[in-house]
């Protein structure tokens, strides 16, 4: 049985604020400060700017114009709630943290933007894992996975595959580790391992996460 989460999230904007017509410019910002904050959202602090982005992205979704900007503005919004999703879950508020999450999914279908989704069922695996919950873990990196064959992404597939191997040891199935770490060995082999695209995968995919689980991605792909 999963960890149960609540499904709503304080971030809707005011009901009193009035609608925009959304500009070029506003979709621009906010993929500015999502690529910002991205760097930093880890840091103190600043879990309250990256909502204050989120409130105001879904503001635009559900203003004027915002139809002319369709895709692109659905997914940086997605894009936000995932950053705020990662943020939560780094100050242990784990309803917040689904909250955003389900809501960043939504948006990643929205926009077609299968990369998005394809890090938001990431960054959900990797809260399962540490809340050692490893079933309900494997069942995001299984389809994470498969977006990133579908997206051809060796560099992401990899990283996935590491994890699934933690969640499997988690599991007490020493031959499942074994054979995802095969597997990640395998695709790091297409692209001639380069460390450097490993850690700014890794980067990417998690942001602000300095943990034992990057170092030991990183230590089983160069052994």
């Amino acid at each position: 049985m999963g960890v149960q989460f609540e499904s709503e999230g304080p971030w809707l904007p005011p009901s009193d604020l009035h609608p925009l017509p959304v500009t070029e410019e506003d979709v621009a910002d906010l993929e500015k400060a999502a690529s910002l904050l991205a760097e930093v959202v880890a840091a103190d602090g600043w879990r309250a700017v990256v909502v204050a982005e989120v409130s105001w992205g879904e503001h635009l979704i559900g203003s004027d114009g915002a139809d002319e900007h369709g895709r692109r503005l659905l997914a940086v919004v997605g894009e936000l709630h995932n950053l705020a999703g990662w943020a939560a879950f780094d100050d242990g508020e784990l309803a917040s943290t689904r909250a955003h999450f389900l809501r960043a999914i939504s948006l990643a279908h929205q926009s077609g933007y299968s990369y998005l989704l394809l890090s938001v069922l990431y960054r959900m695996g990797r809260v399962y894992l540490y809340v050692q919950v490893p079933h309900e873990s494997l069942k995001c990196f299984q389809l994470a996975q498969i977006i990133g064959q579908e997206l051809d992404c060796p560099v992401e597939l990899a990283i996935i595959n590491c994890n699934e191997a933690w969640a499997y040891g988690q599991l007490g199935h020493p031959d499942q580790v074994t054979k995802m770490i095969r597997r990640m060995h395998d695709e790091l082999e297409r692209l001639a391992f380069d460390g450097d695209a490993f850690r700014t995968a890794l980067r990417r995919l998690s942001p602000g996460e300095h943990t034992d689980a990057g170092s030991l991605a990183e230590l089983l792909a160069c052994s």
